[in-house]
């Protein structure tokens, strides 16, 4: 759209949720099973992972602009911000209320 002359807001966004960061974790902690991360604590967990979201954030942001790609860090997002999860509820009870979601199925591949 740019090159048509039209305005693209160009906000970098993170997708925090996960499991590469629940790997990432789980790696660095020697957590094997899900009793594991109990006893270590979700709070203390949940902490973590919030710490190495940072810290990846701050290495994408480094590799990015080296790169001389074009982009709003100081306005970017990530997933785990309180903001960006309740504008996703948020939508989705409007899409609800207005009865635009609807349950299927779907073939989806994952790792256990």
């Amino acid at each position: 759209m740019s090159q048509t002359g039209k305005y693209v807001e160009r906000r970098w966004g993170w997708d925090t949720h996960g499991v590469p960061i629940e790997f990432e974790i789980e790696k660095q902690l020697k957590l094997k099973t899900h009793s594991d991360i109990e006893e270590y604590g979700i709070k203390e967990y949940c902490d973590k992972c919030r710490e190495v979201v940072n810290d990846f954030a701050s290495k994408w942001e480094s590799t990015i602009t080296r790169l001389g790609r074009w982009v709003d860090f100081k306005h970017g997002y990530k997933t785990l911000d309180k903001t960006y999860m309740e504008s996703v509820w948020w939508i989705f009870s409007h899409l609800h209320n207005n009865g635009l979601l609807y349950q299927g199925y779907k073939v989806m591949p994952y790792s256990s």
